[in-house]
């Protein structure tokens, strides 16, 4: 069964690490269309209006961490499309007026210039490139679908023959 949920930009609470004083709809005014400041029912009420739909999934298939796993994801995707969307709103007089490939272009520098921030963030100008530190995990999974999931072979031991006793681990990494 599907969950919808509805945002509203202006008064849904957003994570105070991604609150920015020139992003409050209710404080904002575009000085290139002079829309703005939102209220209360700004919804009922404001013309043109934009709905956006997304639709969202989710898997995670671990027995006593799906549920909580899953709605962690989703409650995190939600706060991103919140704070995007009243990004999108804050900063119109960026965009208003432009051509469709004037937004693309406008996407693909934006792009580029977070690509670059991230580098530089990563490794400081100067200085040697970071050095990723390697991480192994193990997993214990004991059914055979998840096994073939994760692209693992597995061995079909005739229970007179086996010496083994319970669930085994064989080869816990794919190769």
């Amino acid at each position: 069964m599907d969950n919808v949920c509805f945002l509203d930009i202006l008064s849904d609470p957003i994570p105070e690490k991604n609150y920015k004083k020139s992003e409050d709809l209710s404080d904002w005014v575009s000085e290139k269309t002079g829309r703005g400041p939102l209220v209360d029912g700004w919804r009922n009420d404001t013309k043109p209006i934009m709905c956006s739909y997304k639709r969202v999934t989710c898997s995670f298939e671990v027995y006593g961490f799906q549920g909580r796993t899953e709605d962690f994801v989703h409650r995190n995707i939600r706060d991103i499309l919140l704070v995007g969307h009243r990004q999108a709103v804050a900063w119109i007089d960026e965009w208003h007026g432009m051509t469709l490939e004037q937004v693309r272009e406008f996407e693909r520098k934006q792009q580029e210039e977070t690509n670059c921030k991230l580098k530089s963030d990563i490794a400081s100008p100067g200085s040697d490139p970071a050095i990723r530190p390697s991480f192994t995990r193990s997993i214990s999974v004991t059914d055979e679908s998840s096994l073939k999931k994760m692209g693992v072979t597995t061995l079909d031991i005739p229970s007179s023959q086996s010496s083994l006793k319970g669930p085994v681990r064989l080869k816990s990494t794919p190769e």
